[in-house]
């Protein structure tokens, strides 16, 4: 080998070692990059935890200086890092923090419950940890965390005073009570209870409460006890018996409540008693009262009723015609009369109450039953005080006056359709002929003068015209004579002569006439088949005169104790409101109408055709023999 090539390789060598060292410095630059990440991501998971933990903690070196503390820490005492932290809390809390230091700087590792003065003040209790920072064998520092169990501790109190109210109300209450486990075993009873059942208080531990009651009286409330300590229940009321231990039976009412454990699991049960025993005797002596005086209400022949001071009725001595006894118990009496009497029965009621007088009111019930009642007030200003109402079934008699009063009115009332039909029939024969009349005279006078005047041709055409007038007068004198009372309405009922008024128009071909009759009578009241012919009648002669239509719908229908007419024609109609005062028609089916007590409406509207409406209440023809006995 040549110097030349000991030389090349020697020169290669140092390269190769050169690498390897300049690998070398690499690689620890990169371990210690790696150890600043490290280092830096330490102390940013440091950083969040010291302002995100909700925890108060800090650390201290060994001169009792403060160099780590967190965002609460620093809201309770404000920043301490670098000091010593005595100069910005109160005096209190500086010498408990001190005391502390001195015992984890001695190796001690401190656990216990503190009340401190925060810097602004506030005295809040904490659970102090604190714990010594060691390295090697020396402390270095110490490290403190401080849990605010402020709101526990009061809690705490909370709960020792209330349990202390609960069991002086318990124990000294002046109300019975007795407090049992989840099997309805007997835990605790109070004086009161011991008072009411006549065992001293140790007697009733460890006893089932089924032990105190009455015999009769365990099935009531066994299967609700097992439903309450189950959970399927919150509680239950109940009234029952119970046994002294002197033998003796009282009456109790009983209120039972459960708690249960987070987990549902019934823990123990409280039964509060109200002793009854006085009231469910004074319930029994009334009970028997009661018995007679029901027995005598009874038997009597009027019908009886007794009310509260609201009207309430408690006792009924039989059902009312329209109802049983189980429906009136309970309700309000003015409920069952006709809201026309309850005004005078209401003020018969209340004067009775207020004055201890007796009152009369004659009244008609809901059930079409009259009574002739007297109120007479029972306890007045007393506690269940109210009214017996004592009621005789005067219908018959009321039905009696009822009927006379009808045949006056029907009497009456024919008078002044009498009356009507001489003023409707003037008006008709003013305006049917006496008018034509007049203007027939006038034509008369006027071809007088031209036949004086020799105008022999101008006389002729007025004489015929009058002729002719003369002759339309008759024909309309013999139509109003015809229809003030044509002979078959007397002969045969209105029903014929509706259909002879519908034939005569249609004869005539003036308009077609769609007639329907829908009715269970044959003949009515006279005065109301006249009315009725008079109002189709004229119905029909102001659609052929003033419609202009072709056909008119004519409908007569039963409908219960009414009878309605319809006229309605498809032609020109007409503004009901602007109606000439002196046309007559449309008044006189008005008038008709009201005065059977009906109702007439007339619909219509320009363009839109003409519907009137009659509706009168219905009213049989009577027998000849009955009205001729009136």
């Amino acid at each position: 080998m040549t110097d030349c090539d000991k030389t090349n390789e020697q020169l290669i060598e140092a390269l190769a070692e050169m690498g390897r060292r300049i690998a070398a410095l690499e690689a620890r630059q990169a371990a210690c990059e790696r150890t600043a990440k490290d280092g830096r991501e330490r102390e940013a998971l440091l950083r969040f935890m010291l302002e995100n933990i909700p925890v108060d903690f800090w650390a201290r070196d060994s001169q009792g200086r403060c160099f780590l503390q967190s965002r609460v820490s620093r809201e309770l005492w404000g920043s301490l890092t670098g000091t010593l932290g005595s100069e910005h809390v109160p005096a209190q809390t500086a010498a408990q923090w001190k005391a502390n230091s001195q015992r984890v700087l001695r190796g001690e590792v401190v656990r216990e419950e503190v009340q401190l003065v925060t810097a602004d003040g506030r005295r809040r209790d904490f659970f102090n940890i604190v714990a010594p920072i060691v390295d090697g064998d020396s402390v270095q520092g110490c490290f403190g965390i401080n849990l605010d169990v402020t709101e526990r501790k009061q809690m705490e109190q909370a709960l020792r005073e209330s349990e202390e109210r609960f069991r002086l109300a318990f124990r000294d209450g002046p109300v019975p009570m007795i407090i049992g486990d989840h099997e309805g075993r007997i835990l605790q009873a109070n004086l009161a209870m011991a008072h009411l059942s006549g065992y001293a208080e140790e007697e009733f531990a460890g006893r089932h409460v089924s032990e105190f009651s009455h015999p009769d009286d365990r099935e009531l409330s066994a299967p609700l006890l097992e439903q309450l300590l189950r959970g399927e229940i919150p509680g239950f009321t109940l009234e029952k018996r119970y046994i002294r231990k002197d033998g003796q039976i009282v009456w109790a009412k009983a209120t039972t409540a459960a708690a249960h454990d987070p987990q549902g699991k019934t823990t123990y049960a409280l039964a509060v008693l109200e002793d009854i025993t006085a009231r469910k005797r004074a319930e029994a002596a009334l009970c028997e009262s009661e018995v007679k005086y029901r027995r005598l209400l009874e038997n009597m022949p009027d019908f009886v009723v007794v009310v509260d001071l609201e009207a309430r009725i408690r006792f009924a001595n039989r059902p009312a015609p329209g109802t049983s006894v189980p429906e009136l118990i309970g309700s309000t009496g003015f409920d069952h009369i006709v809201p026309e009497h309850r005004p005078a029965c209401r003020a018969a009621f209340e004067k009775a109450l207020a004055t201890g007088e007796v009152q009369s009111v004659e009244l008609l019930d809901v059930y079409g039953t009259w009574f002739s009642s007297r109120v007479v007030p029972l306890a007045i200003g007393e506690a269940g005080a109210g009214a017996m109402i004592i009621s005789a079934d005067v219908t018959q008699r009321r039905n009696a006056e009822a009927a006379t009063q009808e045949k006056q009115r029907l009497l009456q009332q024919s008078l002044e359709v009498y009356e009507q039909h001489q003023q409707l029939a003037a008006y008709e024969i003013h305006d049917g002929v006496a008018q034509p009349l007049a203007g027939a005279l006038m034509n008369l006078e006027a071809s007088l003068r031209l036949l004086d005047a020799q105008r022999l041709d101008a006389a002729r055409d007025g004489l015929a015209k009058t002729r002719q007038l003369l002759q339309d007068t008759i024909d309309q004198a013999r139509r109003l004579m015809n229809g003030l009372r044509p002979p078959i309405l007397d002969e045969l009922g209105i029903l014929p002569a509706i259909d002879q008024l519908v034939y005569e128009h249609q004869s005539a071909g003036a308009m077609a006439v769609d007639y329907t009759q829908s009715v269970g009578f044959t003949r009515l009241a006279p005065p109301l088949e006249t009315a009725l012919f008079r109002i189709v009648q004229e119905g029909l002669a102001n659609a052929q005169r003033h419609s202009r239509s072709g056909k008119v719908r004519l409908a007569l229908v039963q409908q219960g104790d009414r009878v309605r007419v319809e006229i309605e024609d498809g032609g020109v109609g007409f503004d009901p409101a602007r109606v000439e005062q002196g046309r007559f028609g449309l008044k006189g089916i008005r008038e008709r109408a009201q005065l059977f007590g009906g109702s007439a409406t007339i619909q219509s509207a320009p363009g839109r055709g003409t519907r009137i409406t009659v509706e009168l209440p219905l009213v049989e023809a009577v027998p000849k023999a009955t009205w001729d006995a009136t």
